[in-house]
């Protein structure tokens, strides 16, 4: 599995941006499959993905390869295309100065717009920046846009301060206060559940610290668990989720032989084991606290699992798409889903 990750990121290396059916001709399997490798890339960093989507599906891409990006122009709808075309052709846009469908507009196009905060003697503003505009040139022509307004000589001593968030963070606080319509809508079911996928996978930098890289640790520690004497159980101060799960594998009688928590009260992983008449029974369990899971979900917890030559067990306090739950039936044989 490791090899068919890095064949994919190499392809994106090569090719990028791509589109996840891309990715599954070459890695001769289906979108599911593709979705869940590119879910990993992403949350490792190693790949980005767009905002904006072709036919319901987003581009992954590389560092390196953002101005490839543009060819999402064409499939944006009227307006952000024309906001699109004029951020282009301005660089930098004052928010207060554009009209009202193209301060919207500007919210859409997460992929070319990078919103900035500007202190203007006191006065914050927002202010649009092409995406690929540099720090220098950004500084430079807001200088020019408020000159007028600060004097010559604050412009001569840079006394104008600015402060740049993130896209995705900045862009959240705007639409926590304006409702902005969706431009493009999604064509494809399947390539729709890989995308919420992708979406509920990609966590803030800061809160990220682990990803599902942590395989290789689980399958040592499994081997050393083969070869010794079971260690005691030690209990992590990993918040409420991590307590909860462990409170009902507990209550059902089952012993914990490995865990690690990848995102905390988000994700955790654990190899347990369940008594029967046949002698314990070895699982690989993975706990996700989502309101709701898909194919997408399960298919790479499958394939952890499959990694590790262990059945699998997902536990959450949410539940499964009816597409998920038919998936389980036809293609994720042996996976057992536990509701808590």
């Amino acid at each position: 599995m490791q090899e068919l990750k890095q064949k994919i990121l190499e392809y994106i290396q090569e090719n990028g941006p791509v589109l996840p059916i891309q990715i599954s001709k070459e890695i001769q399997g289906n979108t599911i499959f593709a979705g869940a490798f590119l879910s990993e890339l992403v949350s490792s960093q190693k790949v980005k993905m767009s905002h904006a989507k072709i036919g319901g599906s987003r581009l992954y891409y590389v560092p390196g390869q953002e101005e490839k990006l543009q060819v999402l122009a064409s499939h944006l709808s009227e307006r952000p295309k024309k906001a699109f075309e004029l951020l282009k052709e301005k660089k930098i846009l004052r928010d207060k100065d554009c009209e009202p469908w193209e301060r919207v507009a500007l919210r859409e196009i997460k992929d070319f717009s990078v919103p900035l905060q500007v202190n203007i003697k006191g006065n914050i503003e927002i202010f649009w920046k092409w995406y690929l505009l540099s720090d220098e040139e950004t500084e430079k022509l807001i200088l020019e846009l408020i000159k007028n307004e600060i004097g010559n000589e604050t412009i001569e001593n840079k006394e104008v301060s600015k402060t740049v968030e993130s896209k995705d963070e900045f862009n959240e606080k705007i639409e926590s206060k304006e409702e902005v319509s969706k431009t493009i809508e999604s064509k494809d079911e399947d390539n729709e559940t890989i995308e919420e996928s992708n979406n509920e996978v990609i966590e803030s930098k800061d809160e990220v610290s682990e990803t599902i890289e942590n395989k290789e640790d689980i399958k040592e520690n499994l081997s050393a668990n083969e070869s010794q004497e079971k260690l005691p159980f030690e209990h992590l101060n990993a918040g409420e989720f991590y307590e909860n799960i462990v409170k009902f594998l507990q209550s059902n009688n089952v012993s914990i032989v490995d865990q690690k928590v990848i995102t905390k009260n988000r994700e955790l992983n654990f190899i347990i084991e369940i008594p029967s008449n046949l002698g314990n029974l070895k699982y690989f369990v993975i706990a996700r606290n989502k309101k709701k899971l898909n194919d997408a979900d399960l298919s790479l917890a499958f394939h952890q699992g499959s990694e590790l030559k262990l059945p699998v067990m997902v536990i959450s306090p949410g539940t499964i798409t009816k597409k998920a739950e038919k998936f389980i039936n036809e293609k994720l044989k042996g996976l057992v889903f536990k509701q808590i």
